[in-house]
């Protein structure tokens, strides 16, 4: 159970952190149109976000949950 609670709370940090850096660096390369006239940007960093900070979600209440059963099992 310790181990469960050490590994998700990492996790999550993370893929927080992962999605902080992904987001970062799409405002930092930034967007441009070219002389063709074609939008350039780093557009799969967006998603890429999204999908770090839902799973950063989803693995921070795998955290709490365990913590919980933890502290539910402990007390009986």
């Amino acid at each position: 159970m310790d181990k469960t609670i050490r590994i998700s709370s990492r996790a999550s940090i993370l893929f927080f952190l992962g999605a902080f850096l992904s987001w970062g660096a799409y405002q930092l390369i930034g967007q441009e149109v070219d002389a063709q006239g074609v939008l350039r940007e780093p557009f799969f960093l967006i998603p890429l976000s999204w999908l770090l900070i839902g799973l950063g979600l989803l693995s921070a209440l795998l955290f709490l949950l365990t913590r919980l059963v933890k502290a539910v099992r402990k007390k009986d």
